[in-house]
């Protein structure tokens, strides 16, 4: 339990430490204008991808399902941001 508690951790500081560029590039350029909507659509997708990685690596144990779930859960993961950021596919979800 405490092992499970330690990788719950990670997965929180790591996400926050990656929402962290994004938070300094929003202070030092006025060419980066994330709002809070942008910053907890971000840290949900960066949390969920984790606890899915992370799910994933506990229920899954013939390595090559596990590794083929996790590579599309992290592409997926890129597909929905860029979606969300440029509008790759031109969605109604398409950022501005």
């Amino acid at each position: 339990m405490a092992l499970l508690k330690k990788r719950f951790a990670v997965i929180i500081i790591v996400s926050f430490s990656i929402l962290l560029i994004p938070y300094i590039g929003n202070k030092v350029s006025s060419d980066w204008n994330w709002n809070a909507a942008d910053f907890l659509v971000f840290g949900v997708m960066l949390l969920g991808t984790g606890f899915a990685i992370e799910l994933a690596g506990r229920k899954i144990r013939e390595s090559r399902y596990r590794n083929a779930i996790v590579i599309a859960l992290v592409l997926a993961f890129l597909l929905l941001w860029a979606e969300l950021g440029v509008g790759l596919l031109g969605t109604p979800f398409a950022g501005d």
